[in-house]
């Protein structure tokens, strides 16, 4: 028995913080609503008359909006709106966008299905089928989700998603999606959603934060309207045109469904009709601010990234030239031109607009003239600097083209003529935002879009109760065991393991992050170079290390970027295992500090890098070998302490293998226990005497067994593998036993070897690979047959040890992503429902930040995690009559079954001082949780 583990008072204690109020809103829409809605829309009266393109006389400058195709000068408001503003959605839907179908007689909406209590009792959320025109029409599916307690009506954000409703949330009553859905999206399937697909853009869309903003969020799945591609046609095969060069293309199909979900929010009682917001990323915000333009109705378009055919020109590279134009270079990707997305989306514009593919410059008008339409109403542009296919100098030209109306109608200039800095929001009412990073939907943006609302509106709702986080995510300085964000929101990490996931095919990555996102899992592990991805000059066979592969690395961009949409952080690992993994810089310092350097500054501005970590396994400096030296150390002391100057902010680790997994070679004896800076390693294996000072401020472990016993090498057949022993530890017995399905052990004292980290270092604990997890199926061959596979039961007792010891981990699939061959079907064979229950539990019914372990409470085969005196999560691996050592008080008992996420509520219990006893509520050999809470 260790003498610390019997210290109480690890922790300190602190006043719960009061919880966020739940209110009920009145149920104003409870019941089915009908509603008959006039559309009033200015809407082109045909196309006689019109030159062809051909007959169009060409103009390199962006056309000036306030004149007329006869030459007249537009100068009253009168003008603009009677004569100048139709003239221009005329020329919109004739040269480009093809003609709308008409306005319908009737709309009517049906509410499907109403909850009242939804997110926790913040909100009421409708499912209404919207029916118009002809009964052959299909309806669109709206998802209305409206906050609760609000004493008028509210804002609401509009908006298409891509993939269906099913995907913002975690609902399993959301209607699935049922049109024809495009293959990228998670869980589609023979372009069709699949039940594998719920939740899996909740982060993208924040509907709960956009909530406690106190906007109402309304979306529908644009495919209702019209499948994204062009071998199909949704609502214009109701519409037919006379003329099929007039035909209707995406954009505008999409557009009109927009307005038709504008027809029935105006009627919605608990809907502030002057306060429709519509958004829409890149594809989607082109679709956005073209209903804007054609509809007055709406308050405030938000294109987000919209790009050619949006918000950006078609005459592409119209900001060559200017003081400003960092954006579009040599060195750049240059902008999308209407060639371009002619030739690659030719559903999304009518026929005519094809032939401007190669003389935009005929256009008799310019994306500036469908921003004007908007006018006097606001409009942002949010970009983000690295995305230069959808040209934001060119955008940032669009804005003061469109000034001249604004000035007109009294709406304001632009006081901007220089691009904002990265983070900085330009809100006039025509407004601009740019921030680091690539095409993607980020929290950062959600913020920036609701910021500029709330001051065109005059609406703002409560932030502090849960606006979107901003900033890296950093060590809290209050409770420096955990992670927040910079703006204050709690962070807890889960991850996956996915070492060589920089050297997959794309479509891997991608399927690798979207499928990890959808069940919970918040960062990867991955290295910054790997076998199959080279990111130098020359060769691993003939090195040249002076010289970084620009190419590879915007590879490894494209991973960030990509991750990012997907709400999901990165672990970056500078150096791995072989010549490809980075052994070759270890020889030479002048190499080794130029890839450091060019990591960090890269990527330390990433709202989505986790942290560093300066190796994996870095006992293999310098000689690739398993050997531990205290020149290791120092070695990677350096490292950190190089981040650390670059980047002030990041967590850093470093992860060790042979001084905390005590591994015996086969015919050579016992290994002796390493020692370092006075420190004899020794049981239970810990790390944080290696990093006790210097720039490592976060302990990357991978005790696996804690103390259980296990020999690495040769095992039946020649194969490779693990061999794990029984062990009797602190009074109690750990079988181990190799099993059809891998491993089952408890790990006997994991929990000891992650406490004592904490109580020692004063660092977040992070334990990685803690068993991979056999999963049968894998398309591809991956060495099951080492037996490094564990159980699904062992993997969901380690992870309860670890967390209720106060560590966060990584978790290790066989379906990780670590070698070549690997296929999207070995990405999705893996069964995370255990460490989803336990991220659930963690973020949504406790204040884990505020706990420490307290082994010292609990028997020996138990673990830990508590405030004494307000909160108590006690892990039971082995089921039975267990006991807390608790102080006195009223507590509410909750037990939760870890294997199938059922919760099960005691009452409430009166508790003296002391020890008390526990009985799980049934199968009482199954391993529980039980969490207790003060209730006075």
């Amino acid at each position: 028995m260790l003498g610390w583990r019997r210290v109480p008072g690890w922790g300190i204690l602190r006043g719960a913080m009061p919880p966020y109020p739940a209110t009920v809103w009145s149920a104003a829409i409870l019941a089915a609503v009908v509603v008959s809605a006039v559309i009033e829309l200015a809407h082109g009266e045909g196309t006689a008359g019109l030159p062809s393109p051909a007959e169009l006389s060409a103009e390199a400058a962006l056309p000036d909006p306030l004149v007329m195709l006869d030459g007249r000068s537009v100068t009253t408001r009168e003008l603009w709106f009677q004569e100048r503003r139709p003239e221009l959605i005329r020329l919109f839907q004739h040269y480009m966008y093809g003609q709308l179908p008409p306005k319908p007689a009737g709309v009517t909406g049906s509410v499907e299905r109403v909850d009242p209590t939804a997110f926790g009792g913040k909100a009421t959320l409708s499912e209404v089928t919207l029916r118009f025109g002809p009964p052959q029409v299909p309806p669109i599916h709206l998802l209305l989700v409206v906050p609760n307690g609000r004493s008028s009506p509210v804002p609401v954000i509009l908006g298409m998603n891509y993939f269906g409703n099913h995907t913002l949330l975690h609902d399993q009553r959301v209607r699935l999606a049922e049109n024809w859905m495009p293959e990228r999206g998670v869980g589609v399937m023979n372009n069709r959603s699949t039940e594998a697909s719920r939740g899996s853009w909740t982060e993208i869309w924040r509907i709960e934060e956009i909530l406690d903003r106190g906007y109402a969020v309304a979306t529908f799945y644009n495919g209702d309207i019209d499948p994204d591609t062009p071998d199909q046609r949704g609502i214009q095969e109701s519409f037919p045109p006379s003329d099929p060069a007039d035909a209707c293309g995406t954009i505008g199909a999409w557009a009109w469904g927009l307005q038709r979900a504008v027809d029935y929010l105006v009627t919605v009682p608990g809907i502030d009709p002057k306060g429709i917001v519509v958004t829409g990323h890149s594809r989607l915000g082109k679709a956005a601010l073209l209903a804007a333009a054609f509809d007055e109705r709406i308050t405030m378009a938000i294109p987000h990234q919209a790009g050619c055919g949006g918000s950006a020109p078609s005459r592409a590279r119209i900001a060559i030239g200017k003081p400003y134009n960092t954006l579009d270079t040599a060195r750049t990707k240059p902008p999308e031109t209407v060639a371009d997305i002619n030739d690659k989306f030719p559903h999304w514009f009518n026929a005519r607009f094809k032939e401007f593919n190669y003389q935009p410059e005929r256009l008799p008008f310019d994306q500036h003239c469908l921003v004007a339409l908007c006018a006097p109403r606001p409009v942002l542009f949010t970009n983000g600097r690295a995305d230069t296919w959808i040209n934001p100098a060119g955008q940032f030209e669009v804005m003061h083209a469109a000034a001249p109306v604004y000035r007109l109608l009294g709406a304001g200039d632009v006081d901007a003529e220089e691009l904002p800095r990265d983070g900085e929001l330009v809100d006039g009412t025509l407004g601009f935002y740019l921030r680091p990073g690539g095409h993607s939907l980020l929290p950062e943006d959600w913020k920036a879009f609701l910021d500029y609302a709330d001051k065109h509106l005059g609406t703002a709702g409560p932030r502090a109760a849960g606006h979107a986080p901003t900033g890296p995510v950093i060590i809290d300085p209050e409770y420096p065991h955990s992670f927040r964000y910079r703006s204050g929101e709690r962070f807890f990490p889960m991850g996956d393991t996915a070492y060589y996931l920089i050297a997959q095919p794309t479509n891997i990555i991608a399927r690798f992050v979207d499928v990890r996102r959808a069940h919970s899992f918040n960062f990867i592990r991955m290295l910054a170079m790997a076998d199959g991805f080279w990111p130098f000059g020359g060769s691993p066979d003939n090195p040249d290390y002076a010289v970084i592969n620009e190419s590879a690395l915007q590879k490894l961009d494209w991973v960030f970027d990509y991750a990012a949409t997907r709400g999901m952080k990165i672990e970056l690992i500078l150096w791995g295992y072989g010549v490809e993994g980075g052994e070759g810089l270890w020889a030479n310092e002048t190499p080794q500090n130029f890839w450091v350097d060019t990591l960090v500054n890269r990527y330390r501005r990433r709202a989505n890098l986790l942290m560093f970590t300066v190796a994996n396994e870095f006992e293999r400096y310098p000689d690739g070998k398993y050997e531990f030296s205290p020149a290791d150390v120092d070695w990677a002391r350096g490292i950190a302490a190089r981040i650390r100057t670059l980047d002030p902010e990041r967590p850093i680790g470093c992860h060790p293998s042979v001084w905390i997994t005590d591994q015996d070679a086969p015919g050579h004896g016992a290994r002796p226990f390493a020692t370092y800076a006075g420190f004899t390693q020794r049981r239970p294996q810990v790390v944080w005497p290696l990093w006790d000072t210097g720039a490592v401020n976060l302990n990357v472990t991978q005790n696996n067994e804690g103390v259980q016993p296990r020999t690495w090498g040769n095992i039946e057949e020649g194969l490779r593998g693990l061999t794990y022993y029984p062990t009797h530890s602190l009074g109690a017995d750990y079988p181990a036993r190799w099993t059809t399905s891998g491993w089952d052990f408890e790990a006997a004292e994991l929990e000891d070897c992650i406490a004592e980290d904490w109580v020692r270092s004063g660092k977040p604990i992070l334990n990685t690979e803690f068993g991979y997890q056999f999963e049968p199926g894998y398309e591809s061959s991956h060495g099951a047959a080492t037996r490094q596979l564990h159980q699904p039961t062992t993997v969901r007792k380690k992870a309860w040890k670890i967390a209720t010891a106060g560590g966060y981990f990584a978790a290790g699939f066989a379906g990780t992503a670590v070698a070549r061959g690997f296929t999207e079907l070995d990405v999705d064979n893996f069964r995370p429902a255990a460490l989803e229950v336990l991220y659930h539990f963690f973020t949504t019914r406790t204040e884990h930040w505020k706990m420490a372990p307290h082994l010292e409470l609990v028997a020996s085969h138990n673990a830990l995690l508590a405030l004494p005196g307000t909160e108590y999560v006690a892990c039971f691996p082995r089921g039975g009559t267990n006991y807390i050592q608790v102080t006195a008080g009223n507590y509410r008992a909750e037990w939760l079954h870890p294997e199938t996420g059922e919760y099960i509520e005691g009452p409430i219990l009166t508790m003296a001082d002391g020890r008390r006893d526990f009985i799980p509520p049934r199968t009482p050999n199954d391993d529980w949780v039980l969490h207790l809470r003060r209730m006075d």
